[in-house]
């Protein structure tokens, strides 16, 4: 085979496809083609440039075919080391992987013990402070309770005393009143006595009429520093009711 042959046979290599130069081989034993199908020697065919010069069917870098034919055709003593060397490799990773997975399981264990005692601190903690804000609560309710009740006492006995306070003026301002009528009354019987008695008119009628009445009319120290108003019967009345207490109800 001269240098032209060659050079055809290698182009009408490089244009197979992959699948016919890449065999799977299988248990290290590659097939040889037989005599028939071995290549034909090609046709002469010029490689030049020119327009009806032929090109080859799909463009192949010579580094992928020389770095693809030589795998397919490896020796059983280089598959037997490269599988040893993975296997050792395997084990390797495995050791690390299992260890990982001790470590990886010890780290969980230690992370759910810490999460849940600090879980369960906190827990006790909000319901210590739970009880403590019922019983708070509990205690403030209590106190406002009493303290409503005795404001409602409070509030009954100043209805109370303010009741018996407008009746008692009342009362004394009626008094009063009746006690300047009955001293005018003495007064004028005092006069007509006067006037009426000679040396037959009796001696306790005398005595009447010469009675001084400002000893009866004499003012308490209290009641001279408090100048108080005349007796008012109109559009005065006493709390009957709750409902009424402090409330002036005037009379048409």
């Amino acid at each position: 085979m001269d240098l032209i042959d060659l050079y055809h046979a290698y182009d009408h290599q490089v244009a197979f496809n992959d699948g016919d130069l890449l065999k799977p081989v299988e248990n290290g034993v590659i097939d040889v083609p037989k005599e028939s199908q071995k290549m034909k020697k090609p046709r002469f065919v010029p490689w030049e440039p020119y327009k009806a010069a032929p090109s080859a069917d799909r463009f192949v870098s010579v580094g992928m075919c020389l770095t693809r034919i030589p795998t397919s055709m490896l020796s059983e003593d280089c598959q037997s080391e490269q599988i040893l060397a993975l296997k050792k490799e395997l084990g390797e990773v495995k050791s690390q992987l299992e260890l990982e997975r001790k470590l990886n399981a010890e780290l969980k264990r230690l992370m759910v013990a810490t999460i849940s005692d600090e879980l369960q601190g906190q827990v006790q903690a909000l319901t210590e402070d739970k009880i403590r804000l019922a019983h708070r609560v509990q205690e403030f309710s209590e106190k406002l309770t009493r303290e409503d009740e005795e404001v409602d006492h409070l509030k009954i006995d100043r209805d109370v005393w303010k009741s018996k306070f407008l009746a008692q003026s009342i009362r004394t301002d009626e008094l009063t009143y009746r006690a300047e009528v009955l001293i005018g009354m003495l007064r004028e019987a005092q006069r007509i006595v006067r006037s009426v008695s000679n040396s037959t008119t009796n001696t306790d009628a005398k005595r009447f009429a010469s009675l001084d009445l400002k000893t009866l009319i004499s003012r308490s120290p209290c009641e001279e520093r408090l100048q108080r108003n005349g007796p008012n019967y109109e559009n005065v009345t006493i709390a009957c009711c709750p409902n009424c207490s402090g409330r002036e109800i005037l009379l048409l």
